[in-house]
């Protein structure tokens, strides 16, 4: 039995899931994809029981090619390996639990394993579903992934919160050190909520699946799984089980001492001033007064950096000390030519914005104890 498609089309497909397969497997055949065929298409699957990612290749005919298990990772070499114009075939022996790969004078001979073993998620009913632009829930998911830290003795912070409620999508991480919070307005029912924590392997393989482009997908909810939906992907992804902190408390009140700087003069500054922070440490300390703000760090050798920056800024003096990767990550996140730092004293977590007008994005930067 044999299939022929385009190599690129593969490629592509392959290339889509090949994060969900596992590289250190407790069982083998998550090591594999699964190849089914369904009408016109080709859909190429791959889990790490977890998350169920699914690359569709159209086909110029309806083909019944049996549901077959091949290496993933060695699958996806042999296709790189050959030229993006080229055609491939791919001949079952099932007698042999073998599938032979030709393309031009190539040939390669892969061992399958049974499609019966392949672990798959249920199909599921998911109780809210809504279409949004690709570009929109990918920025949703960018704008806070960064935020949720790899571990956590508190699981429910090990992933991005994503709450629908009144007409408005809201993505939320944090770290117990920053928060990330970003809203869309959303085309559904204002009636309509959930609230779902996404785990962060879930998150960044979502956003590695969205392209930056109008194109619509759908997103659906229940209260275990997140489901997305497009052209020529599927993803699903378990969710994790917690309560999420009220993020509207996570963010201080009373901030009203207001520093306008350019963001991109402010992150060459902080790049450049922390050079010589502490390598353990990386703090940075953020000295405000009137029109102006002093950066500076130093280290155990005695060394210093200092660089004045010119802000808006027309309060009190204040001083408080970040860290600097946190503090560099956010201003990477921000988009605007300005950006806003609300202060309410040298003791609390600032507030950083985008400039006036785009209020979307909100982030919580808690200082250093001095």
């Amino acid at each position: 039995m044999k299939l022929t498609l385009a190599t690129a089309e593969l490629l592509t497909a392959l290339q889509m899931v090949i994060g969900a397969v596992e590289r250190r497997q407790t069982m083998p055949i998550l090591a594999n994809v699964l190849l089914v065929t369904n009408d016109n298409q080709l859909l190429v699957i791959a889990t790490d029981t977890e998350i169920e990612l699914i690359g569709v290749v159209p086909l110029t005919q309806k083909v019944k090619f049996p549901a077959v298990t091949v290496a993933g990772r060695k699958l996806l070499d042999i296709c790189r390996t050959l030229s993006a114009d080229s055609t491939i075939a791919l001949t079952l022996v099932a007698e042999r639990e073998q599938v032979i790969i030709t393309s031009g004078s190539s040939k390669f001979t892969l061992v399958t394993l049974a499609a019966a073993g392949f672990p798959k998620i249920p199909e599921q009913n998911y109780i809210i579903q809504l279409r949004v632009k690709q570009r929109i829930l990918r920025k949703l998911a960018e704008k806070t992934y960064f935020v949720i830290p790899q571990q956590n003795a508190r699981h429910f912070l090990l992933g991005m919160f994503l709450e629908i409620k009144d007409g408005v999508v809201r993505a939320a991480a944090s770290d117990g050190h920053r928060l990330a919070l970003y809203g869309i307005d959303a085309v559904t029912d204002k009636k309509s909520f959930a609230q779902v924590i996404v785990p962060r392997k879930g998150v960044i393989e979502l956003i590695r699946l969205l392209e930056d482009a109008d194109e619509e997908v759908l997103l659906a909810l229940n209260e275990n799984y997140i489901r997305v939906v497009g052209r020529n992907f599927a993803y699903t992804s378990k969710l994790i089980v917690g309560k999420f902190p009220n993020y509207a408390k996570l963010i201080p009140e009373g901030n009203n001492k207001v520093a306008i700087v350019n963001r991109e003069f402010l992150k060459q500054a902080v790049n450049r001033v922390a050079v010589l922070s502490n390598e353990i440490f990386r703090n940075i300390r953020l000295q405000l007064q009137p029109n102006l703000l002093r950066l500076s760090s130093n280290n155990p050798e005695q060394e210093e950096a200092v660089e004045d920056v010119p802000v808006t800024y027309r309060e009190p003096k204040l001083e408080t000390i970040f860290n600097v990767n946190y503090f560099l990550d956010i201003l990477n996140s921000l988009e605007t030519e300005n950006v806003q730092l609300l202060f309410k004293d040298n003791e609390s977590g600032v507030v950083v914005e985008e400039a006036a007008g785009h209020n979307e994005c909100v982030y919580v930067l808690m200082p250093i104890r001095k």
